[in-house]
């Protein structure tokens, strides 16, 4: 019961220790995608378009409504968040060098590597709880199996 509560917490993120990360996949989602279709061809209004579809955080009224008004990717993904200064540095230079698409795939992979990282910390920290939960649970198992043995016991005495 508490596992499925758990994973239904997780699942619509509500669980501060995971929104975090959902938020960084998101933005890896949407990074990869975008750089892909760059590299094939699109323009990036149209690339952004398809690229939104898969993230859940509403990012897309910013990021359409700005580059339809020529402000640049850069700009408009540091005032939304979720990358680094020296990321939002990266791709003013991809911006104007033309290697974008190539700058986005590598942030993208960076930031699967981080968030691998995070994933195991976390998982490390809820291993002594996870471990606790089962102990207590196999307690009351234990306890429930005794409690009938001692009661018949005191009734043969009798």
């Amino acid at each position: 019961m508490l596992f499925l509560l758990l994973f239904i917490l997780i699942k619509k993120r509500k669980i501060f220790l995971f929104k975090k990360i959902f938020i960084e996949k998101d933005i890896i989602f949407f990074l990869e995608n975008l750089g892909l279709l760059l590299e094939s061809g699109l323009p990036i209004d149209k690339a952004i378009e398809i690229s939104i579809e898969g993230v859940k955080e509403k990012i897309e009224f910013y990021l359409l409504r700005g580059v339809k008004n020529g402000v640049s990717l850069s700009d408009i993904l540091k005032n939304i968040g979720g990358l680094t200064e020296i990321e939002v540095a990266l791709i003013r230079l991809a911006e104007e060098t033309g290697r974008l698409s190539e700058v986005l795939k590598e942030i993208s992979d960076d930031k699967k590597k981080n968030i691998r990282v995070k994933l195991r910390v976390v998982l490390k920290l809820l291993e002594p709880f996870v471990l606790l939960l089962i102990g207590i649970f196999i307690g009351f198992f234990v306890i429930g199996l005794y409690i009938p043995i001692l009661n018949f016991s005191e009734i043969i005495e009798i």
